[in-house]
């Protein structure tokens, strides 16, 4: 329901005027809703006046349909001094004020049709979503629920009573309704798409998913769709067929910008940083205000190794949203990649005023100040960054990277090894041996040179390229074959 939930893109206010009869069970006009003249026609007794209500009655129905909602409001309001029960035309003037902004007259209104017709649906249906506007939003499910009692095929009040239910976070409860929509309606596309959200949020991503195809089926030239199928595919790490998907949301619909995003993160997934470029520069070129995406391009600008654009991505994006921590973190990596390590410090350090919990930001100021030579102020950082996130196996392993430049190497030992047991990296695994094993050469006690010479080939087994760690191994074996 878009008043409602706007995001969840649901179903809008069904608009109905009839008389006496409650509004058809069948499918219901999607977004715009409808609104029906009476159809009854004057009996003689009734005479020249209920000639002359029906006939504003009518006029009031066609001012709405033009979009003349004060026009409207007058000749309902004409009626309803004539005709102060008449429920059907109450409703009619709710909706006329709501397109107008007057939610409490509204809202009046449709208490006054339901007051007079307790049986009433699509009153109780309107009053549902002119109160879920009002941010009311157990009213809104109290008149959607007695919608439903009266009518239990009404499609429309099933989906906007899940969509409240969802955003109270009853995800059991819309899940039910959706289902009931479609019980109702087993063709109702609005119906599929909610509930594949329903099912996402909990965590069915298999259900999600065949909601989502369902959705398709029914409507294969409706973008988003295909969107959130896609999103639900690549949770199930299903990456080939979220591209596919993806790229049919984008030949329906060129301009949909959040599928570039979307294609452009699961390449990065796979590895091709090309294409993911590619793709969020075209989001970008869509909609060039988004901070967060000019973010996630400088990511995986520094991840090509292009670090005067990253920084350039990273600042566009600081301009739009000063208080994006991540990209202050991320142009500090990319700043200092560039040996530009005083600008770097101050913007991790501005990253940590914005979010002062990231332990990833704290090991990359860590990694700045290292490279500035102030080893006691890394290992502070190192330090505090593991306090928040005892399980950074990139700050173990620069901890022990400083701890061995300061001449500590048992405490630069102990933090390789914790690096090596919890590193989910093969690369910082191959960096925490090769640190280790320079380390133990150093130390040389007895056995140390064996173990370096184990670890190294460990690390050499993960990158047989590691130039390092194969002149470590060098100065290992000549150590170890000059011993008396």
């Amino acid at each position: 329901m878009a008043r409602v939930v706007a995001w969840l893109g649901g179903v809008a206010g069904v608009l109905v005027m009839m008389s006496g009869a409650e509004a058809a069970s069948g499918p219901r006009q999607a977004a715009e809703g409808q609104i029906i003249a009476p159809l009854g026609q004057s009996s003689d007794a009734l005479g020249q006046l209920f000639d002359q209500l029906e006939q504003l009655r009518n006029q009031g129905a066609e001012a709405y349909h033009r979009g003349d909602y004060r026009e409207a409001a007058r000749l309902f309001r004409e009626v309803l001094s004539q005709s102060p029960n008449d429920s059907v035309t109450h409703n009619n003037l709710g909706m006329a004020l709501e397109a107008l902004g007057d939610l409490d007259g509204a809202i009046a209104s449709y208490r006054r049709a339901t007051d007079l017709d307790f049986d009433y649906a699509s009153a109780y249906y309107n009053l549902g979503i002119a109160l879920g506007t009002q941010g009311d939003l157990e009213g809104a499910i109290a008149a959607y629920r007695r919608a439903v009692a009266i009518n239990p095929n009404y499609g429309a009040a099933h989906i906007n009573l899940g969509n409240v239910l969802m955003e109270q976070g009853d995800l059991a409860g819309a899940i039910a309704s959706y289902r009931q929509a479609i019980a109702a309606y087993p063709d109702d596309v609005e119906a599929h798409r909610q509930l594949g959200i329903a099912l996402l949020l909990g965590d069915d991503t298999d259900g999600a998913i065949a909601a989502y195809r369902r959705a398709v089926s029914l409507n294969p030239g409706d973008a988003d769709t295909h969107n959130m199928l896609a999103l639900a595919l690549r949770l199930q790490r299903n990456l080939e067929e979220a591209i596919e998907q993806y790229r049919l949301a984008i030949a329906v619909d060129p301009t949909f910008a959040k599928s570039y995003a979307g294609l452009g993160g699961v390449l990065y997934q796979q590895g091709d940083l090309e294409g993911a470029i590619a793709n969020y520069r075209r989001f970008l070129e869509l909609d060039p205000s988004d901070a967060e995406m000019h973010s996630h391009l400088g990511t995986v600008l520094a991840d090509a190794k292009d670090w005067d654009g990253a920084i350039a991505s990273y600042r566009r994006a600081i301009e739009l949203n000063p208080n994006l921590d991540y990209a202050h973190a991320g142009l500090g990596a990319a700043l200092d990649m560039r040996g530009q390590g005083e600008a770097a410090i101050a913007s991790y350090r501005r990253a940590l005023e914005i979010n002062p919990g990231n332990s990833a930001t704290h090991n990359g100021l860590g990694m700045a100040l290292y490279g500035q030579m102030d080893v006691a102020g890394a290992i502070a950082s190192y330090r505090y960054a593991l306090e928040l996130n005892p399980d950074n196996d990139d700050a173990h392993n620069n901890l022990g990277d400083a701890l061995a430049f300061m001449g500590d190497f048992e405490g630069a030992i102990a933090s390789y090894h914790r690096a090596i047991g919890i590193s989910q990296s093969d690369w910082i695994a191959a960096l925490a041996r090769q640190g280790l094993a320079a380390v133990l050469i150093q130390r040389n006690q007895p056995g140390d040179l064996e173990d370096a010479m184990a670890h190294l080939d460990q690390a050499l087994a993960i990158d047989p390229d590691y130039e390092e760690a194969k002149n470590t191994r060098r100065m290992a074996q000549e150590l170890l074959e000059g011993r008396p």
